[in-house]
């Protein structure tokens, strides 16, 4: 028994604060095992724990919060979205799903149920959950959206009649409400044919998300400068060599939009592939180096106090939390968006494991990260010269991993993929050290659930219909064609 649970509480969530993730989750784990009397308070430590990757703490934390008052359907709703990132989308529907059943007029339960039934692939009851939503909760934008990206619309969809008629009351709501719902109509527009209202409507939404928050692109440039200038061969060569030898995790990178969540549904339909998403747990397993740089990753080995090899204690950190989230058996493929900038580190501390790098004709890319509305909100999606000067800094990147560590990356063009994938999909196989199998020609019958945008285009045969999408709306890129060099 704890004598004073919230003293140990406030010392994991101060742990957190300062990035000593491993002093965070003892504490946490502390508290999970002896039951600590926390009551409200454990929705802030699932909160942390699922944010730190722990898993099973994580639950377990968000199943007492919710036992505060099991019949609160707001508390159970709580725990359905830490079950959700946790990723344990099919647990928390059916958790949520009885509570939805009883409170038709509760929209925030029906949209959790939509968006979960389209991470899970079930498109029709997705739509029949998120219109129930509607129904109370019409200027929902997030919905809305949800509902968009499960569907193809046609000219007279009354979905699409319903989106346009609320343009007016939109017009009035809070930017981060809006936001999503112009991305919603210009998915509508876009798929019934009607570009230029699409593309006013994208505008919008971006210009709307703009307003919230700023890109500074000489932050993001001399970040990568940074990591460019430190990381060279002397540099890689002075730091201690890993001792790790395993090759669990594979590591897909490129730019948003260029096919990594195809290349991941491909991979992961492989019997020996366990799974993968953007998690960013390799990000969450350096926190203790504050920085990316090779300057970082020096004082950490300097300051490093355990007997073990410094290395080697990350990569059991990052394994821990890939098998937190998949289990402990098979290959997991690592899609974070972010793990460009950690190439150096990643190469450093997991030799044996192999880089895919997706390449795809760059309006192309542009144009469909310009139309994503991303979840996580990357800033400089939300104008074209901030999409060219994102995309310059990652060719950099690319340019000097690859010098780097040839043998390592294997870059893969999406369009000759998705022309020719009875040769490229050997040579993934083969880069990762998978046996041939027939299974991973029909990706997209293989049920799992996926939450990033590409949620609908993976749950299809392999098609040619998004090479050349930016053609139509070439004319409004003029700043990304000037900022890229096109």
């Amino acid at each position: 028994m704890i004598s004073n649970p919230m003293i140990l509480a406030n010392q994991a969530a101060a742990a957190f604060k300062e990035n000593d993730r491993q002093q965070a989750a003892a504490i946490i784990g502390e508290l999970v095992r002896n039951t600590a009397n926390l009551g409200q308070n454990w929705g802030g430590i699932a909160r942390i724990a699922v944010t730190l990757g722990e898993v099973s703490l994580a639950l377990e934390a968000a199943r007492l919060f919710a036992e505060v008052d099991p019949n609160d359907p707001q508390r159970q709703l709580s725990r359905a979205g830490i079950m959700a990132e946790a990723g344990k989308v099919k647990q928390a529907a059916a958790l949520i799903k009885p509570f939805a059943v009883k409170a038709p007029e509760n929209a925030a339960l029906h949209h959790f149920m939509g968006t979960a039934q389209s991470q899970l692939g079930d498109n029709k009851s997705s739509q029949k959950s998120l219109r129930r939503a509607l129904k109370t909760w019409e200027t929902s934008g997030q919905t809305w959206l949800t509902l968009a990206n499960t569907k193809k619309f046609a000219a007279k969809d009354r979905d699409l009649l319903h989106l346009q008629s609320l343009q007016d009351v939109m017009s009035a709501t809070a930017p981060q409400v809006q936001a999503p719902y112009q991305y919603a109509l210009g998915k509508a527009l876009d798929d019934s044919g009607q570009s230029e209202d699409a593309y006013t409507a994208y505008a919008t939404g971006a210009a709307l998300m703009r307003q919230s928050a700023h890109y500074d692109p000489q932050l993001n440039q001399n970040s990568v400068q940074n990591i460019i200038h430190s990381f060279n061969q002397d540099g890689i060569r002075s730091l201690r060599p890993s001792d790790v030898t395993s090759n669990r995790p594979i590591f897909v990178m490129g730019w948003p939009r260029t096919g990594t969540t195809l290349v991941e549904q491909i991979l992961a339909s492989h019997s020996t592939v366990a799974g993968g998403a953007e998690l960013n747990l390799f990000g969450t397993a350096i926190s203790a180096l504050k920085g990316a740089t090779l300057k970082h990753a020096s004082l950490f080995e300097q300051n490093f106090a355990g007997s073990e090899n410094p290395w080697g204690h990350i990569a059991h950190i990052y394994l821990h939390l890939l098998s937190e989230r998949f289990g402990a058996e098979g290959r997991i493929i690592d899609k974070s968006l972010n793990n460009g900038r950690f190439l150096g580190l990643i190469h450093h501390i997991f030799p044996q494991s192999p880089v895919i790098w997706m390449r795809r004709n760059p309006a192309d890319a542009a144009w469909s990260c310009f139309k994503t509305f991303f979840n996580k909100g990357l800033e400089w999606s939300w104008s074209f010269a901030n999409i060219a000067h994102h995309f310059r800094l990652e060719d950099a990147l690319l340019e000097h991993w690859a010098t780097l560590f040839p043998d390592t990356i294997l870059q893969v063009p999406y369009e000759q993929l998705v022309r020719d994938p009875q040769t490229w999909i050997p040579k993934i196989l083969s880069h990762c050290d998978l046996e041939a199998e027939k299974g991973v020609y029909a990706f997209h019958k293989t049920k799992r659930t996926i939450i990033t945008a590409s949620v609908g285009q993976v749950r299809r045969p392999m098609t040619q219909a998004s090479i050349k999408a930016a053609d139509k709306y070439i004319h409004h890129m003029g700043a990304f064609q000037k900022g890229y060099g096109i």
